[in-house]
């Protein structure tokens, strides 16, 4: 039954709303040019928290966001490309204040691409102000020849992905919908979300937060979730608060008290805990990144 929904609400998604293959198709061709013939090809990613890489509060991880990795994927891609990609993001903001900075911190850039990342902190706004300010910023770009890639959101886990009525998969759809109506280019993110689920996964294993796609899982979820783009495993727990004693007391030093060797075991787990956290952001914000690069 589960799948059965989620294909019902994965058709919207099949529509092309322009064809990948020729949108973007002469700046493929400036990333693929020799110096001195080539020029630099900037792409802003304009949204909240997720592309400013927002972690646990107030933790930043600009690197695990899906800009940084986009960035990198373009680069193995086109090697000889001048390529920049700027993150305007601001955590906690909504479409109608990103519409009002819009002019200032993205178009101001020169962009030969945008994208658009709001759906998550829209929901509040609803429906209609969410498409009235996305329409702003997609005019204005087309008015200075920019070319536009609308982001469906990430998961929620509060979220009901599987049902047409949550707001998160209403904005979803509307977002597939401006992108039909203003011929602009679309990354389904939230698709990747639902066949994950339709997979078997569970939200809560990628997630670190509600709303922040990365955190915690085993490496098959995380896997799955990024669709095998990386393919290393995450690390394993380490006992280095054991071998730390062993070290001290091989050395002649005093060996540490049951309270000490509690103290250093959880120093280790927390150590293996952040590495899989780094490990895990990666993952998703990779999978994130090439849902993008494959507009390019």
């Amino acid at each position: 039954m589960l799948l059965r929904v989620l294909t019902l609400l994965l058709l919207p998604a099949l529509a092309v709303a322009v064809e990948p293959a020729t949108y973007l198709a002469d700046l493929r061709a400036e990333l693929q040019k020799d110096w001195p013939h080539n020029r630099r090809v900037t792409v802003v990613c304009h949204g909240h928290s997720v592309p400013t890489g927002y972690f646990v509060a107030p933790e930043v991880r600009p690197f695990d966001a899906y800009p940084h990795l986009l960035r990198v994927a373009l680069k193995e891609r086109y090697p000889k490309g001048v390529l920049e990609v700027i993150c305007t993001g601001i955590g906690g903001e909504n479409s109608e204040q990103g519409a009002k900075r819009f002019a200032d911190d993205v178009l101001a850039k020169k962009p030969d691409v945008v994208t658009i990342d709001y759906s998550l902190n829209d929901r509040p706004i609803g429906l209609g102000r969410a498409r009235a300010a996305w329409s702003q910023m997609i005019a204005a770009a087309k008015d200075a020849g920019v070319r536009m890639i609308l982001l469906t959101p990430t998961a929620d886990k509060r979220s009901d992905l599987a049902n047409p009525d949550d707001p998160l998969v209403q904005h979803a759809a509307q977002v597939r919908a401006l992108a039909q109506e203003h011929d602009v280019a679309l990354a389904n993110s939230l698709a990747t979300f639902q066949q994950f689920l339709a997979d078997g996964g569970e939200l809560a294993a990628v997630m670190v937060t509600a709303i922040i796609p990365t955190g915690p899982g085993t490496s098959s979820s995380c896997q799955g979730c990024s669709n095998g783009s990386l393919n290393r495993a995450p690390p394993k727990a380490s006992n280095r608060g054991g071998e730390l004693l062993a070290d001290r007391e091989a050395l002649g030093g005093p060996v540490h008290t049951p309270v000490e060797r509690v103290a250093l075991d959880r120093l280790a787990a927390r150590l293996a805990n952040d590495a899989l956290d780094v490990l895990h952001a990666h993952h998703l914000g990779r999978r994130r990144a090439r849902v993008v690069v494959d507009q390019f």
